[in-house]
């Protein structure tokens, strides 16, 4: 009975192990300079308006491009292997979902390529950087309150100003 017990306790030791280990994979960074090379195509007005994966509007005339497994933000330069044409996108999609594709572009990039006739093409891909947004040097505002009573928008105004500048 304690080797049929053993046994079992090893088994759930390993299965709890592996479970544990996969589950802690982080996600998949790829570095600078990073290659591949593969079949592009391109999506254009079918989808043009209609949200990307990352939850952005799809804008078929923006520099984008759809990949499998490049994080959203990554910037990449596509090189048309037939004509030596290269264009910088930002990947902002998911896809292509056809066998043997490596990357759909949106029409701008593809037009920029020499792409945009033949539908596809042969390319290389290089990972350039991971996308940080450039701090603003643009004012905002913040909205605090709609009033249709002039008086009230006055008092939160003089309340607003004990507390912060520029009210």
């Amino acid at each position: 009975m304690s080797d049929i017990l053993s046994k079992k306790l090893r088994l759930l030791f390993i299965l709890c192990s592996v479970i544990l280990l996969t589950s802690c994979a982080g996600q998949t960074y790829f570095r600078s300079g990073n290659v591949q090379k593969g079949i592009a195509s391109w999506y254009g007005s079918d989808f043009h308006g209609k949200l990307t994966s990352n939850r952005e509007i799809y804008n078929m005339h923006a520099l984008t491009a759809a990949h499998k497994t490049l994080p959203f933000g990554v910037y990449v330069r596509v090189t048309n292997l037939n004509n030596g044409k290269s264009v910088v996108v930002r990947i902002n999609d998911r896809g292509p979902f056809i066998k043997g594709r490596i990357i759909d572009l949106s029409y701008a990039g593809a037009k920029k390529l020499g792409l945009d006739i033949s539908g596809v093409a042969p390319v290389k891909i290089k990972v350039l950087k991971k996308y940080s947004p450039k701090k603003s040097s643009q004012k905002f505002s913040i909205q605090v309150g709609s009033f249709s009573i002039k008086k009230n928008a006055k008092i939160l105004k003089r309340k607003l100003q004990k507390n912060y500048r520029n009210v």
